[in-house]
């Protein structure tokens, strides 16, 4: 037995009521049977509508499907479909709009996957259209995918953000295609689905990140970055790595081998614009004026300034990028915030902003 494109090829014996061929020996020929969903050798598909008389039909016809030239695939008229053997221009598989859906959906495996660990999603239609809906009509449009969801916000960019409460709703809203009859597109959040550690242990330093993700993969670690130093022009790794793990919850600890070492929040420094000097965003996003870090001067760089230093945002007699510039010192508490209590920066500067002028009303 052979195959032979999309059919199959059976060595039969030749029927004895057939005489054999002029010249040749008396040997076995080659049949086809075609597996062709129209092929009448087919077996009947259950979604195919064919009646008892085609079948009883089939049946008949089924001896004298081939011939002794190997035979040809017959078609029943009764189910149009084009021949599996056969090129057809005008016709399209149906397997082959099926593979044309599939390119355009995500894969459900991967959507499973996905929405077990994502619990903040982004929520955004075209042109903006959430604008022109009212806050109740958002509600009910959110109820008929999901209902109880533990916060939703709106961004600055006038997109949703959606916080789920288990791996079933954010797979109801990971599959969603519609939201109040407009196309939608929901992805889960760039930062707020991952949480970042610091583990800090001397054995640390006899292993490599690599060899440290492997290891920690299994309890979730998805990236290894080593803390480094600078001693003049050298670069010096230390005991301090930084575990990004695929989860909203940080763990106490983590098993490194024998080893159980404890996990403390990574508050990342704060981001500050290289262009403008600001903080919160940038040199990429940064609509402003070039501002020199050393003297806070427009027009030139740091590079070339021999000015005295002055900073860009306390105006103090420090770099701008000082540690121990004041503002510096506020945006490292803001960074803490975000971190802990899972926040944009917007809302996180905001939160901190307000706590601040309450314990100064406080005070006074």
């Amino acid at each position: 037995m052979r195959s032979c494109r999309r059919s199959v090829c059976f060595l039969l014996l030749m029927d004895s009521n057939i005489p054999p061929r002029v010249g040749r020996a008396w040997r076995p020929i080659r049949r086809v049977v075609h597996c062709d969903p129209r092929c009448i050798n087919r077996p009947v598909l259950a979604s195919t509508k064919v009646g008892t008389e085609a079948l009883s039909a089939q049946s008949r016809q089924l001896p004298s499907l081939v011939g002794l030239h190997g035979g040809r695939c017959r078609w029943d008229p009764n189910i149009n479909l084009p021949c599996m053997g056969k090129k057809s221009k005008k016709s399209v598989l149906p397997t082959e709009q099926t593979d044309t859906l599939k390119e355009n959906l995500p894969s459900t495996r991967t959507v499973d996957v996905i929405s077990k660990t994502v619990r903040f999603l982004v929520l955004s239609v075209p042109n903006n259209d959430l604008s022109k809906k009212s806050p109740f009509a958002i509600q009910k449009g959110l109820d008929g995918i999901s209902k109880n969801l533990k916060s939703v916000k709106k961004l600055a960019s006038g997109d949703l953000l959606l916080e789920t409460g288990s791996a079933l709703q954010s797979k109801a809203f990971l599959s969603a295609k519609t939201f109040l009859d407009l196309p939608v597109t929901i992805t889960p959040h760039k930062t707020l689905n991952f949480c970042r550690g610091v583990v800090s242990d001397d054995e640390l330093l006899f292993s490599s990140d690599e060899e440290i993700l492997e290891g920690l993969s299994s309890q979730g670690v998805v990236n290894v970055r080593r803390i480094l130093t600078r001693k003049g022009t050298a670069t010096i790794p230390t005991k301090h790595v930084i575990l990004t793990f695929s989860s909203t919850v940080l763990p106490s600890s983590i098993k490194a081998g024998y080893l159980n070492i404890r996990v403390r929040p990574y508050i990342p420094y704060p981001l500050r614009c290289f262009k403008c000097q600001k903080f919160g965003h940038s040199q990429t996003a940064c609509r402003g004026k070039q501002i020199c870090s050393r003297c806070a001067s427009e027009g030139h760089s740091y590079s070339s300034c021999q000015s005295k230093p002055n900073c860009a945002n306390c105006h103090q007699a420090h770099e701008s990028a000082s540690k121990s510039c004041p503002k510096w010192i506020e945006e490292k508490k803001i960074q803490e915030v975000r971190v802990k209590k899972k926040l944009t920066y917007s809302e996180a500067r905001k939160l901190f902003q307000s706590e601040s002028a309450t314990s100064y009303a406080q005070i006074t």
